[in-house]
């Protein structure tokens, strides 16, 4: 039996670091407004959020076509879907279909949010622009939002009442 992650542990990490990096922005914000000229601080200030998700420049970036975004796997935020099948089915999806010059990491964070649909497209829609750098910072936000104690507590039982069958290997 493989060892299972400590989620809580993940998530921990995950939302360290999504808050540390907020708390960059908006220092940065405030160092950016202490050093603006008068004038410049007069005009507004437009901003469009387009998403979360925040990626680094890169040489060799994937162009995704509406044929490969409606095969993605959706993840609707509903009680009773399983969001570790979700991410199973989804990394799957985006490995098989991202080219191999792209980073794996980059392809999942780029396609996330044409999985999201029903109540998680809202959640993600009202996420902090930028705010998302890694895989795991969205991994551990989405477990947060999404995986209850109800869904570990039959994890759990699931667990608990394995049983090796006769001839079966450890």
């Amino acid at each position: 039996m493989a060892d299972i992650p400590d989620y809580a542990a993940l998530l921990a990490e995950a939302e360290a670091s999504v808050r540390q990096r907020l708390l960059e922005q908006e220092e940065a914000e405030r160092e950016r407004i202490r050093r603006a000229p008068m004038r410049d601080l007069d005009q507004p200030v437009e901003t469009i959020a387009y998403s979360c998700i925040s990626l680094r420049p890169c040489n060799n970036d994937w162009a995704m076509n509406s044929d490969v975004l409606a095969h993605l796997p959706k993840f609707y935020g509903n009680a009773k879907e399983d969001p570790f099948e979700f991410f199973r089915n989804y990394h799957n999806h985006i490995e098989i279909i991202k080219p191999t010059s792209v980073d794996l990491e980059r392809a999942k964070l780029k396609a996330i949010r044409e999985a999201m649909a029903g109540y998680a497209k809202c959640w993600f829609a009202g996420l902090p622009a930028n705010s998302i750098f890694t895989w795991l910072e969205f991994f551990g936000l989405f477990l947060k939002k999404f995986w209850n104690a109800e869904k570990a507590t039959q994890m759990e039982y699931q667990i608990i009442s394995m049983k090796q069958e006769p001839g079966e290997s450890f």
